[in-house]
């Protein structure tokens, strides 16, 4: 089968080239600590319910209940400066290959012991087609870390496109040694095996290939290729057959079909196979030469660069270095500008350093590229609320509930702004009651207390704290603030 330069990544397997998926912990989301603490020492020095004739107003309450706003924190980062980067954003094939060397080579300054530092530098190079620089990286990574299966996979694949089969076939059967998960080592292995006319060992490689990994159609296309070349023609056609039932536009696999099923006798099955082949090399000759179909190398580039910045962002972000992890991530999203897990990835690391700035910035792109998404708007809400931006948090908030109106989350944060900002608390209540009916837990169920405490309603705000108690009788503050209340009259 013809590959070309543009699959090699993909020939290095999802390691060597998938995005991040960093999704933010929605259990740091909500800190609603300040609640169960201040309720209960409130009640217990008796100074933020007063039941009978003395009360306290509606905006002392607000005022023992409010934070003061949170810091916006550091913007994101200048990443050219960090990285030094031109600031201008590439925008040729040229430039983004340059590009991707720059971050390789700034990784491996930064991370010289890192075998994936080293990498990363020979992708950059695949990138921008200097194979032997890419090699020698490959065998640097390989240096510092034997283990490293990724780079063993490099190695192979450089080398059996040099033709140097026999280092080609060493290094793809260490890298299946070192981690069996590397699908696209068997099918490297099993295709070099077959150029040097050994079927055995190239249908046993093949054969495990299929069990780990039965759903691709290009696996039983090896296997029955490894078949024909043993001349096991039953075995072959099992395995072609397969191939085309997974996909029946599998083109390879018709031919092979065609000539196992001549050998095998079955004459009208192998016609019927040599006219699909011939409909499906049309279709795929038309396609190559349907303009639009042609390969675009811009494009092809930008997300190599794009996985470039993330990879490295990651790698620097796991060695500590949580600058030139941010400086990574924001280059990427920049140039991605549709790229949804690079700004995930940001939102998370700014939720982690207290830079609400930064975070409000790449919430509100998530937000128009994910507008159905209710986990955006619901941060950006929180946020909002901590900074008391009173008027927008409620109109995201709100937003939230359009979108899922049996939000909790959304129901607690709106029914918490009232009752800090002072105003419609029988509205604030409300939102709690609802809050409680879609989750009876013990932090809706202690703001609903609060508010009911702030209405002058001891009855329910009783009822409240008991039924929190119920659910978690190890309560302590929940006790305190029960019992104090009680002893009130």
């Amino acid at each position: 089968m013809k590959r070309n330069r543009a699959s090699r990544e993909t020939r290095l397997g999802p390691s060597a080239s998938s995005h991040l998926q960093a999704e933010p912990n929605g259990q740091r989301w909500i800190r609603l600590a300040w609640l169960v603490a201040g309720l209960s020492l409130a009640l217990a020095f008796a100074g933020w319910l007063r039941w009978g004739s003395e009360w306290w107003s509606v905006g002392q309450v607000a005022a023992a209940l409010s934070d003061p706003p949170i810091p916006l924190g550091e913007p994101p980062v200048d990443a050219s400066v960090v990285l030094r980067l031109p600031a201008p954003l590439p925008r040729t094939a040229e430039e983004f290959g340059e590009e991707a060397l720059a971050v390789g080579q700034r990784l491996v300054e930064s991370l010289p012991d890192e075998s994936e530092a080293h990498a990363q530098l020979a992708m950059a190079y695949l990138q921008v087609g200097q194979d032997r620089a890419a090699l020698a990286s490959w065998r640097a990574a390989v240096a510092r870390d034997e283990r490293f299966s990724q780079g063993h996979l490099g190695i192979g694949t450089i080398l059996a496109d040099q033709g140097e089969t026999d280092q080609a076939i060493a290094a793809l059967r260490k890298a299946i040694e070192l981690d069996p998960e590397l699908e696209q080592a068997y099918r490297q292995l099993t295709e070099l095996l077959l150029r040097q006319g050994d079927s055995a060992s190239a249908v046993a490689v093949a054969r495990e290939c299929v069990r780990r990994f039965p759903a691709a159609c290009e696996n039983h296309f090896w296997l029955g290729q490894s078949f024909v070349e043993r001349g096991d023609w039953t075995e072959a056609r099992r395995s072609h057959e397969e191939a085309v039932r997974i996909n029946p536009n599998w083109t390879h696999s018709y031919y092979p079909l065609s000539l196992v099923c001549a050998r095998l006798g079955e004459h009208a099955a192998a016609a019927g196979y040599r006219q699909q082949f011939a409909a499906l090399k049309l279709a795929d000759l038309q396609d190559a030469r349907n303009p639009n179909q042609d390969y675009d190398d811009v494009a092809t580039q930008r997300q190599a660069i794009i996985r470039r910045h993330v990879l490295g962002g990651s790698l620097q972000l796991r060695h500590g270095n949580s600058l030139a992890a941010e400086a990574h991530w924001v280059r990427a999203a920049a140039i991605a500008v549709g790229d949804v897990p690079t700004r995930k990835a940001l939102t998370a690391l700014y939720q982690q350093q207290n830079r609400a700035g930064a975070e409000l910035r790449f919430l509100e792109e998530l937000i128009q590229l994910e507008p159905e998404q209710p986990a955006h708007p619901l941060r950006k809400g929180r946020l909002l609320v901590a900074l008391r931006s009173w008027s927008d948090a409620e109109r995201t908030l709100l937003q939230v509930l359009d979108l899922q109106p049996a939000s909790v989350d959304a129901h607690l944060l709106l029914a918490e702004m009232d009752l800090r900002r002072g105003v419609d608390l029988a509205a604030a209540q409300a939102r709690a009651e609802r809050a409680v009916g879609l989750e009876a837990s013990p932090r809706s169920l202690l703001l609903l207390a609060a508010i009911c405490g702030a209405r002058g309603d001891r009855p329910a705000a009783l009822a409240a704290l008991r039924h929190v108690l119920t659910l978690a009788p190890e309560n302590a503050e929940a006790r305190q603030a029960y019992e104090q209340l009680l002893a009130t009259n």
